[in-house]
């Protein structure tokens, strides 16, 4: 995570649209904090990349329907 948060609540870009593709996740870090992209449906998602019950990074899960398992 960066010192100076005057960057935090701004738009940033994660990746091209073309690169999230549908069934996957991709894992990119944005001011120094892992982040996951990936597709449910036509929306994208971003959340941290963390799984809140195991600790796990979420981006070497799998995208089952409309969540990572």
């Amino acid at each position: 995570m960066i010192e100076d948060t005057v960057l935090v609540n701004e738009w940033h870009v994660a990746a091209r649209s073309k690169d999230v593709v549908e069934g996957e996740t991709l894992a990119v870090k944005i001011l120094g904090e892992d982040i996951v992209l990936w597709r449910n449906g036509f929306e994208l998602m971003a959340w941290k990349d963390i799984c809140i019950h195991r600790g796990a990074k979420l981006s070497i899960g799998k995208v089952i329907g409309d969540c990572i398992q």
